[in-house]
C-alpha cells in the first residue's frame, strides 16, 4: 500500500472579502485549526494570512494560546454571516454587467462567473426556484443582442416546458462553448 506523496498546500490569504470568507474559513479549518498546532501556533498562523479589514479585524488580539479561539470568534462574527453572504450573491447577479460580444474568452469568463455564483448559492442552501423568475429577467437583459435573439427562438420552441434558470444557464453554457 505506497502512500502518496502530495505537495505542500499554500493558503491564501484573506483580506475581509465576505465571498470569500467560507473557502477561507474551511480551508484554515481543515489544514490548520484541526492539526496538532498548539493554539499559539495557530493564532501567528492565522494572523499571516491575513490582510487589510479582515488583519483589523483582531489586530489588537494579543499573540496567546488563550486568544486563538476569541480572534477566531471576531472573525466568524464579521465575516461568516451566511445571510449577508447570500445577499452579496444574490446582489452581484442583480448588478452583473452585460456581456459584451467580441472576445469569447471574456464571454465564457462572464458566464463562468456567473455558474460560480449560482453554485454558491446553491451551496447555502438557496435554490435557483428562490430566485430563478426574477434572474432570468435580469440575466436576459444583459445577454448580448445575438444570444437574446437566439434564447427567444428557443423560449417560443419549447412549448409546454418551463423555461428555467437551469436552462437559461445551459444555454449560456453552449453558447460559449469552443
Amino acid at each position: 500500500n505506497p502512500r502518496v506523496r502530495l505537495p505542500k498546500l499554500e493558503l491564501k490569504t484573506f483580506s475581509g472579502n465576505l465571498l470569500e470568507w467560507p473557502e477561507f474559513f474551511d480551508l484554515f479549518k481543515i489544514s490548520v485549526g484541526e492539526s496538532s498546532m498548539s493554539d499559539i501556533q495557530k493564532l501567528i498562523y492565522l494572523k499571516s494570512l491575513l490582510r487589510d479589514e479582515a488583519a483589523r479585524c483582531i489586530a489588537n488580539v494579543n499573540v496567546s494560546g488563550d486568544n486563538y479561539r476569541v480572534a477566531l470568534d471576531r472573525l466568524i462574527d464579521r465575516f461568516g454571516d451566511r445571510e449577508k453572504q447570500r445577499n452579496r450573491l444574490i446582489s452581484k447577479l442583480i448588478n452583473m454587467p452585460s456581456i459584451e460580444m467580441g472576445d469569447l474568452v471574456i464571454c465564457r469568463l462572464a458566464v463562468d462567473d456567473i455558474i460560480a455564483t449560482v453554485r454558491a448559492l446553491e451551496s447555502m442552501g438557496v435554490g435557483h426556484e428562490v430566485y430563478g423568475a426574477v434572474m432570468i429577467q435580469v440575466v436576459e437583459g444583459n445577454l448580448p443582442h445575438s444570444w437574446r435573439v437566439s434564447w427567444s427562438r428557443l423560449k417560443e420552441e419549447s412549448e409546454g416546458h418551463a423555461v428555467t434558470f437551469t436552462r437559461l444557464i445551459s444555454f449560456m453554457e453552449k453558447e460559449v462553448k469552443v
